[in-house]
């Protein structure tokens, strides 16, 4: 009995190792050979019968024979980390944006010449570079500058016009012990747009073009000719450009401004132009296909960098030579309508169970997938979470987009209002405009003032002179004597009457003027100032009169007493002496007897 099973084992195993051998020599071969020997088979099978002389072959599907065939050949290994290729692509760190310039200065743009590389200048040095050339002091100066890499060029913005107009008259910017040219310009106010006109005569000039054109509805700001063209290029106030503008009154045709790529055709580096290009070449280089003319004849083939064409990059041929609009609306793709964006969201919850069951069946027919399938499992489920997206997967944006298509959902050159409005720059018109405007208000304020107090002082003068009328008439009783002193003191002009005047009508009052007013007001001012110094003279001799009348009386009274004085003192003496009396006994000592 053991020998009998173990024979009956071994010729089992023997068995299994033929079956797998046949298996792994089967996989192998063609999907049609393989159908080729099980058509065999099942004729084999059919005709033999019960024969045991057959040979079987064991049945296995072909996910099972996938999988015992990548257990023989590669070992599984397990890693915790995916390889760096199925890892998704790093993006690269985007710079911070800029913080916008004060909304109500004024902006200017200094671009230098001579291969003048700002980017490497220190920012001291060029400050007081900028200060020395404008003659100015940095203690009462506030400017602002930026450097533009891209297109090397300096943006300066200030809040005073005077500073303003001092580095607009910038020639030159002398660093370290070279001195290089510099063009400036004033740049157009945020909250502006250009447009173009064509067909002007280049006799024309810029203040001609300005008084010539008119546009209802909008405010053109200033205007400058493309070079040496008959191109004109009109800044507007607000961000609409009129479809037709007035020149002269002739309706012509404006379009909107399009920006192009600014390429240097020095060096045929894109990003700006040649007139500021920071690193000049020593050799010069054919400006069409980027040669050095090292020899005087060369086979010139030019291609743009842009599109790729055979032509000069970023000219009128090249259809990506327009940059897109600045104002565009924020999203990152165009707007489309409502219905379509809802047939669109409809279309992508249809399609993501299909995506999904996909991936599910993959996984689940498998229990190891492979890189392909972790790399088709994350396709379809990366298809399935955009596809409820309104943002067609055809459309692009940015500065390589062509301009030459465009569509409904596209933001058209037309319309470049934003959302977001900045607040007006004030011009330096706008600004006079401004000043003049409010010194006329407080001149206006002041002339009122001044003849509210006229219109007082002639009420004033005119109910004085009505009572002086009625006291007037009241002395109209007073005597004769009175009467005539009064008419020789103001004497009354005779009135000449018309001829055709009734003479016995009697004279209409009249109400004096405001001359004859201060005319009188005069006299009667001098005659009383005669009177009053007629009386204060009189009254100052009568009184030297009077002091000088007692003098003299007191005077008068003095005389006698000093006389008696003198007198008695007179008197006095002689008595005295008189009186006098002599010694009884003498100095020598004799008696004298008498």
């Amino acid at each position: 009995m053991t020998s009998a099973a173990s024979s009956q084992e071994m010729a089992s195993a023997m068995t299994l190792a033929d079956a797998a051998q046949a298996h792994r020599s089967s996989t192998d071969i063609s999907d049609d050979e393989e159908m080729d020997l099980r058509g065999s088979q099942e004729d084999g099978i059919t005709t033999g019968g019960n024969n045991d002389t057959t040979d079987w072959i064991t049945v296995t599907s072909r996910a099972q024979r996938r999988r015992m065939k990548s257990q023989a050949i590669t070992p599984t290994t397990t890693t915790l980390t995916p390889p760096k290729s199925d890892l998704r692509p790093s993006r690269s760190p985007r710079k911070p944006k800029l913080p916008p310039l004060p909304a109500d200065d004024y902006k200017l743009a200094i671009r230098p010449r001579n291969g003048l590389p700002l980017s490497k200048v220190s920012p001291m040095v060029l400050s007081d570079c900028i200060l020395r050339e404008a003659n100015l002091q940095p203690e009462g100066t506030t400017i602002r500058a930026r450097i533009d890499e891209n297109q090397n060029i300096l943006i300066v913005s200030t809040p005073s016009p005077d500073t303003a107009a001092a580095l607009s008259k910038i020639e030159k910017l002398t660093i370290g012990n070279g001195t290089f040219e510099v063009s400036s310009y004033g740049v157009s106010p945020d909250n502006s747009c250009k447009g173009v006109i064509h067909n002007i005569h280049l006799e024309a000039t810029p203040d001609e073009i300005m008084k010539a054109i008119s546009a209802p509805g909008f405010e053109p700001l200033t205007c400058r000719r493309l070079g040496n063209s008959t191109t004109i290029v009109i800044t507007f106030m607000g961000k609409k450009v009129p479809f037709m503008v007035y020149v002269g009154g002739v309706e012509t045709r404006c379009y909107l401004y399009k920006r192009t790529v600014a390429h240097c055709h020095v060096c045929h580096k894109t990003g700006h132009r040649a007139d500021v290009c920071p690193h000049p070449p020593s050799t010069p280089k054919c400006k069409d296909c980027d040669v050095q003319l090292t020899s005087d004849q060369h086979e010139c083939r030019p291609q743009c960098t842009l599109c790729g064409g055979a032509h000069t990059t970023a000219s009128k041929p090249c259809p990506k030579r327009f940059l897109p609009p600045i104002n565009r609306r924020k999203g990152g793709g165009p707007p489309t309508n409502a219905r379509s964006s809802r047939s669109l969201s409809v279309d992508a919850r249809k399609t993501t169970p299909n995506s999904r069951s996909q991936s599910r069946n993959r996984r689940d027919s498998s229990q190891a997938p492979t890189k392909s399938g972790r790399e088709s499992g994350r396709r379809s489920r990366s298809r399935s979470k955009h596809a409820s997206k309104t943002r067609p997967p055809s459309t692009t944006w940015g500065i390589g987009a062509s301009q030459t298509t465009t569509s409904p959902s596209q933001v058209s050159w037309a319309k470049v209002a934003s959302s977001k409005a900045q607040p007006p720059l004030h011009h330096p018109e706008i600004t006079q405009v401004q000043a003049q405007n409010a010194r006329l208000l407080e001149k206006n304020a002041i002339l009122k003032a001044e003849l509210a107090s006229l219109r007082a002082e002639l009420s004033a003068m005119r109910e004085k002179f009505l009572s002086t009328r009625s006291i007037a008439k009241a002395r109209t009783h007073s005597s004769p004597s009175e009467k005539r002193k009064r008419a020789e003191k103001f004497p009354i002009p005779p009135k000449e009457q018309h001829p055709n005047h009734p003479q016995n009508a009697q004279p209409t009052p009249s109400i004096p003027t405001l001359q004859q007013i201060e005319e009188l007001i005069t006299r009667s001012t001098e005659s009383i100032q005669a009177t009053l110094e007629k009386y204060l003279t009189d009254r100052m001799l009568q009184f030297d009169a009077r002091v000088t009348a007692r003098i003299v009386k007191l005077e008068e009274h003095m005389l006698p007493l000093v006389a008696h004085q003198q007198w008695h003192s007179n008197q006095t003496s002689q008595t005295a002496d008189r009186h006098q009396v002599t010694p009884l006994f003498p100095q020598d000592g004799s008696t004298t007897m008498q």
